[in-house]
């Protein structure tokens, strides 16, 4: 699905496979649907819009 991030406060950085983006607060982020991504933040509060809707299904965790 397509995902925005609106950073409510914190920072961040979200890495994609075209590279790494610093996100603080005030800051919108758009993903495009399957674009490969992984996000890291320190006290971070976000809001996330998705289109269509998201379900757990589609998480996929890697460590």
């Amino acid at each position: 699905c397509e995902e925005i991030y609106y950073v409510l406060s914190g920072s961040g950085t979200i890495h994609t496979e075209f590279g790494d983006f610093n996100i603080e607060e005030g800051d919108l982020y758009h993903l495009k649907r399957g674009e490969k991504y992984w996000s890291e933040g320190k006290h971070l509060k976000l809001i996330l819009v998705n289109s269509p809707k998201w379900s757990s299904e589609q998480l996929k965790q890697v460590e």
